[in-house]
């Protein structure tokens, strides 16, 4: 639980940079879905729950159906997520008006099981009823295509070479190295997603890489948007500023800038080598 609490608090500091928390009526709010699930009664959850489904509705979702047909095959517990995820959409519509549920692509299975669940448990519709209630307790599902890297993989944490919003994660130098690192074919993509540079800037910037892409502009744009919206203006400058020292380009000038507390984000993640004082005499 501790763990958790303190999860939650680090995640809500993150969204914090771009969302205002409050009691306003556009502010957001973070809520724990543990404040209800935790109350749960197996037995209830059966009833009020899973007799809204049949195991055919369940098995047809691709997010069961791919890992079925996998080595591993899915656990009773996965398997049952989809219902819990439903519940909490259910809840969240019931509790706090929520009407749109959103992600990425590979949750649509799971949020529109929750946009069946309150339509039939909103209208007492049982698996056999088929009325017709399409003007009332609407409930919505948005979902966006997952944004992969170069080589097919998705962004998540269970996978790897990931980056993280959270500084003790992921260091400014680490992020903004990630997007200037990025492939020429992955750049016009990740600019339209990640930035918001407008149409024309990015027209602009690509026409000038096209033209010396040995500069690559793209990926200076990109990650220079993206890692002052995460890190701020300081933590690009520093960013550029290890960059410049560890691929030669630094300055004596740069270099006497830099702070001791400075030193460790430079060498982190760098391959390093002890040797002792002795040696160095």
């Amino acid at each position: 639980d501790a763990q958790i609490h303190a999860n939650i608090a680090s995640i809500k500091g993150t969204f914090a940079k771009f969302l205002t928390f409050g009691d306003g009526p556009t502010d957001a709010v973070m809520i724990d879905n543990a404040d209800w699930l935790n109350a749960l009664n197996h037995i209830d959850f059966l009833r009020d729950v899973g007799k809204h489904f049949t195991i055919n509705q369940m098995m047809a979702k691709d997010s069961v159906r791919s890992r079925l047909e996998s080595e591993h095959g899915i656990s009773y517990t996965e398997f049952s997520y989809m219902l819990l995820q439903a519940d909490d959409f259910r809840y969240l519509y019931e509790h706090h008006g929520v009407e749109l549920q959103a992600g990425a692509s590979d949750q649509w299975g799971n949020i529109t099981t929750g946009t069946e669940l309150i339509r039939r448990k909103s209208v007492g519709e049982s698996l056999t009823e088929k009325t017709d209630h399409s003007d009332e307790h609407q409930a919505f599902a948005l979902t966006t295509p997952l944004v992969t890297k170069a080589d097919g993989t998705k962004f998540g944490k269970s996978e790897s070479g990931n980056v993280w919003l959270d500084p003790s994660l992921t260091s400014p130098f680490l992020f903004y190295q990630f997007w200037f690192n990025a492939t020429d074919a992955d750049c016009p993509r990740l600019i339209r997603v990640f930035t918001v540079l407008s149409r024309d800037e990015i027209e602009t910037i690509e026409q000038q890489h096209a033209e010396k892409p040995h500069l690559r502009l793209l990926q200076k744009a990109i990650a220079q948007d993206v890692t002052i919206r995460i890190h701020s203006q300081a933590g690009y400058d520093l960013a550029v500023k290890v960059s410049d020292v560890l691929f030669g380009k630094a300055t004596l000038e740069t270099l006497l800038s830099i702070r001791v507390d400075e030193f460790d984000v430079i060498f982190e993640g760098v391959p390093q080598t002890e040797i002792s004082a002795q040696e160095l005499d």
